[in-house]
């Protein structure tokens, strides 16, 4: 449990991951208060530019979300339907994201492992599970069965 926590931590705070792409305007940074905002929508409402952003965030919101939450609150159930939501969103069209790192799903794939791993619910985890399937068929790499 640990190691994976540091792996997802050692991931988010990648060079070239977050920060390459932080000299975008302000709702092009995916910070983590800024992916947070998104997470705490109501699921089911979106604004446009949230969408458009989310669109062209690729790996990014995965490590923004990574930096937002914490075990406890990534667990929640409510919250981690919405977060899925959002992963998926940012894969759903590979070619409006903008950075080449952040076409390649690592932060995504690592962060759902974590969630299916450590998840009590059966539902979710099939939720995970389809969330990584379509990211994977969405980017075509870094993906392997289990």
């Amino acid at each position: 449990m640990k190691v994976m926590i540091l792996v997802i931590l050692a991931l988010s705070l990648a060079p070239g991951n977050f920060l390459a792409h932080a000299q975008g305007p302000p709702c092009q940074s995916y910070g983590a208060a800024f992916v947070k905002s998104w997470v705490e929508l109501p699921l089911g409402f979106s604004e446009s530019h949230v969408e458009k952003a989310t669109y062209r965030g690729g790996d990014l919101i995965a490590t923004g979300i990574v930096q937002a939450f914490t075990r406890k609150e990534l667990l929640d159930p409510d919250r981690l339907d919405r977060i899925l939501a959002i992963v998926q969103l940012s894969f759903s069209r590979p070619d409006y994201i903008e950075s080449a790192d952040a076409k390649e799903p690592r932060v995504s794939l690592v962060l759902l492992y974590f969630l299916k791993h450590e998840s009590r619910v059966d539902e979710k985890v099939k939720k995970i599970s389809e969330t990584e399937q379509y990211i994977c068929s969405q980017t075509k790499s870094h993906c392997q069965n289990e």
